[in-house]
């Protein structure tokens, strides 16, 4: 049977099969050293494709770390992910959300340098919210901001320049991307791009989803709900150039999603969720293609901390990587949750099916100075869940 459901921006096909389990699949790592630039790339296709996702096939891999620790029967008792050294407490429903929010879908989530946690979400309400709340680290409100970005939020970063820290934001509904204060003070905001040529017919959908930082001061752009290019600005903000556009041949992309920047092995790189291509793909600086890694479902966003990267997958988990991108270990992962999860879609609207232990949709992940994640859902009434590292 073959379901048409709505994922954020994108109309997807569901190709419902059982799920068949590949033993090499966590590990498998494709890298093509293909250094043919993908730079200056006019080629576009339609946004409305429609694409197969063998949800539940690509959901599994050959293990599935077990919770440790259950709820116990007053079901206080928060349980455990993951094994060995990478084992989280899970404490779901994090934050003391104040009265005047009301959680739309939790989109985005990073941590300053006092350990602040800033959470975006995107409310349906119809009298404009504040797109991003602040708390302490142990989850006390702070401060609340940015009605401007309301309906639209979306990608959050924090970024240190200088002695000073600033948030880049992107919106998807609004089509801007904006730096501001950690209050929310706006430095400069950026509007659709005038080029490659796709963008210059107003009907082409400019709709940016998350930035990741360049070495040099600059930063990445992601067009993930629009036109499926990367863009890369100065510092100041002036574009520099391009690459991507919509396809499955190495150097295309289908919903670049999130993006960060991968200097574990001493080379920094751009790594990319290249969404409903089901893949990580990876760029030099200059957007030239470098290789993938295939040991992801529905890749939303990317964090590194160390020699660890952790990518927070649409389908129902939250997967650890070591410097060599292979697997560590799924965080919640249950292949029978994750086919009821992917039925339709329809437990993102039902909380009340919602087990401990287990994620609906993550749309962000990221951790803290101590080794904590949080993790984001695209849930219809937003969660935060807290991962305590306890080893």
């Amino acid at each position: 049977m073959n379901v048409r459901v709505k994922i954020e921006q994108e109309y997807v096909f569901l190709a419902w099969r059982k799920p068949q389990i590949d033993t090499n699949f966590c590990c498998q790592v494709s890298v093509f050293m293909d250094q043919r630039s993908a730079l200056n790339s006019p080629q576009t296709d339609s946004r409305r494709s429609f694409l197969k996702v063998a949800g539940a096939a690509v959901a599994g891999s050959f293990f599935a770390p077990a919770i440790l620790g259950a709820e116990d029967k007053a079901g206080t008792k928060p349980p455990i992910l993951g094994e060995g050294a990478f084992q989280y407490e899970a404490i779901h429903n994090w934050g003391d959300v104040p009265k005047h929010i009301q959680w739309g879908e939790t989109h985005g989530v990073c941590v300053d340098s006092a350990g602040l946690v800033y959470i975006k979400h995107r409310s349906k309400s119809k009298t404009p919210m504040d797109a991003i709340v602040v708390f302490d680290p142990a989850g006390k409100f702070v401060r609340s901001f940015g009605k401007e970005y309301h309906g639209g939020g979306h990608g959050i970063d924090v970024r240190k320049e200088g002695s000073d820290e600033f948030l880049y934001l992107s919106d998807t509904k609004h089509g801007v991307v904006s730096k501001t204060s950690l209050t929310g003070e706006v430095v400069w905001t950026i509007g659709r791009p005038e080029n490659p040529e796709p963008y210059k017919d107003t009907k082409q959908r400019y709709s940016p989803t998350n930035i990741a930082f360049a070495p040099d001061g600059g930063f990445y752009v992601g067009d993930g709900y629009g036109s499926h290019y990367i863009h890369k600005y100065t510092k100041e903000g002036k574009p520099e150039f391009f690459w991507g556009g919509s396809g499955t041949e190495p150097g295309k992309l289908k919903t670049p999603h999130g993006m960060w920047l991968d200097e574990r092995d001493g080379t920094p790189k751009i790594a990319v969720c290249d969404r409903a291509n089901h893949r990580l793909q990876y760029f030099s600086l200059e957007g030239n293609h470098l290789g993938f890694v295939n040991a992801v479902s529905f890749p939303a966003d990317i964090d590194i901390q160390g020699d660890i990267m952790v990518v927070s997958d649409l389908h129902a988990r939250v997967t650890l990587f070591d410097k060599q991108n292979k697997v560590i270990t799924h965080l919640g992962y249950d292949q029978d949750w994750t086919n009821k999860v992917l039925d339709g879609f329809k437990v993102r609207t039902q909380p009340e099916t919602w087990q401990a232990g287990r994620f609906v949709h993550p749309h962000d992940a990221c951790f803290d100075q101590t080794g904590n994640l949080f993790v984001t859902e695209w849930v219809s009434i937003g969660r935060v869940s807290k991962l305590k590292k306890l080893s």
